[in-house]
């Protein structure tokens, strides 16, 4: 514990602003590998369908 010099009491360093910033950095974190994961599934689904589209050509 550390004291506080202007008033002499003793006080106990508070952790919510560090749960805060962590949740919030854990909750960045999920929505870009969701976004990510959104993305790279269109990118996989244009190619499937770009390839199926030019086997059925033949």
């Amino acid at each position: 514990m550390k004291t506080d010099k202007r008033k002499g009491e003793k006080f106990l360093l508070s952790y919510k602003p560090v749960f805060k910033y962590n949740l919030i950095f854990c909750i960045l974190i999920l929505l870009t590998f969701i976004v990510g994961g959104i993305y790279h599934s269109f990118e996989e689904m244009k190619w499937t369908s770009k390839t199926t589209m030019n086997a059925a050509k033949w």
